[in-house]
């Protein structure tokens, strides 16, 4: 038995400031039919749930309405330097509070932007691009991440149904070991209440033999088995 992926979750947010980069996400995520549309290479699109917010405050909303209905965000793309309210970091540090599942892409122009330092401010899955980045690039990247959350949620839901098959053997392993241990002492009882009678019986036979003047019958062993 192996874990399977039944749904890919394709929830995705998306936020930055900048009109032509939520364009953009717009475009290659979830795309209208029209001119000048991008056309995904993959033979079998996959289709995203999008969600474009400006600012910070916005997407802690967005992950914690959706959790309320019992969704989640499996991918949360984030400018780094957002021109409204809380920067990036901020951001992804809230929104692992309130979903430590959702994979954080920062997505930045900035030359200095330091991977390292930012991978070590922020706990949990963070990747990282240069903006600008090709339509193409940005839809694998997406789609990667978001059947990389779907796996190991199967994983975890696979993992925890076996945990829950070996706690059921256990029991019932249990149950059996405490069927043998009662039968075993009802055999001792019974062996013990022949050995008794086996040791009683020819007085027995004695005494009844005196108080009816005869000699006592052959005497049957009794034995175990």
């Amino acid at each position: 038995m192996k874990p399977t992926i039944k749904n890919i979750n394709n929830h995705v947010l998306a936020v930055d400031s900048d009109p032509a980069a939520r364009a953009l996400y717009q475009n290659v995520l979830q795309p209208i039919a029209g001119a000048g549309s991008y056309e995904c290479p993959a033979a079998d699109p996959a289709n995203f749930d999008l969600t474009l917010v400006e600012q910070g405050r916005d997407a802690l909303s967005a992950v914690e309405v959706l959790k309320n209905k019992g969704g989640q965000f499996a991918v949360a793309l984030i400018d780094v330097h957002l021109s409204l309210g809380i920067d990036g970091l901020e951001t992804a540090r809230h929104i692992h509070v309130i979903d430590p599942d959702v994979c954080i892409i920062f997505a930045t122009a900035d030359p200095a932007f330091s991977t390292k330092e930012w991978s070590q401010k922020v706990e949990g899955d963070v990747l990282f691009y240069r903006k600008p980045i090709d339509a193409d690039e940005l839809y694998q990247v997406i789609y990667n991440s978001c059947r990389g959350w779907s796996q190991n949620h199967a994983l975890a839901e696979f993992r925890s149904t076996l945990e829950l098959q070996v706690e059921l053997l256990d029991h019932q392993v249990e149950e059996k070991e405490q069927a043998l241990e009662i039968m075993q002492k009802i055999l001792q009882y019974r062996d013990q209440q022949l050995l008794e009678l086996n040791e009683s019986a020819p007085e027995q036979l004695a005494n009844n033999a005196e108080r009816n003047g005869s000699l006592p019958p052959p005497l049957l062993q009794l034995t175990t088995v």
